[in-house]
């Protein structure tokens, strides 16, 4: 191969400098309302409603876990906000979402206690700004759509 068809080629070392770690941006997480003794005190005994509407299930099927609904504030349903902290694992879990700011919550009578204690007590700055975001607990109902056939008889 002639000189004239060959690339040139530059080897580039990587200095000390290139290898850094990027700031994380973000801050302290958004809190939307006060989260005051009465906030907490509407939150939990919504939590413990929803705990005395399934006990007949719970009793019956201890090991299988009901659904319920939290809604979200209007203002808080980006993905950023989602109240992780105070819905998870040790509580009542996220397991999917039915409509723009609407969270499906997978429940067992432990969670829901952990829940109702966790909202009454969680003064941490993340606590704070996940239990703002929340508007209300209730009880899933599925909806039912009866056939067309149904209807008009």
């Amino acid at each position: 191969m002639s000189d004239t068809k060959k690339l040139p080629l530059k080897v580039v070392p990587p200095l000390e400098r290139d290898f850094y770690r990027p700031h994380v941006g973000g801050g302290a997480k958004k809190v939307f309302v006060p989260v005051d003794k009465e906030f907490r005190g509407r939150l939990s005994a919504q939590v413990i409603e929803v705990r005395d509407h399934f006990v007949t299930a719970f009793k019956e099927f201890p090991a299988v876990p009901a659904v319920a609904r939290a809604k979200v504030r209007p203002d808080a349903i980006a993905k950023s906000h989602r109240p992780v902290n105070v819905l998870s694992e040790k509580t009542c879990p996220i397991i999917g979402a039915e409509g723009l700011g609407e969270l499906l919550l997978s429940v067992t009578p432990q969670g829901l206690e952990n829940l109702a204690r966790r909202i009454e007590s969680d003064t941490t700055q993340d606590g704070i700004a996940n239990l703002s975001t929340l508007r209300s607990f209730e009880v899933y109902r599925a909806p039912v759509e009866m056939p067309q056939d149904a209807i008009a008889k």
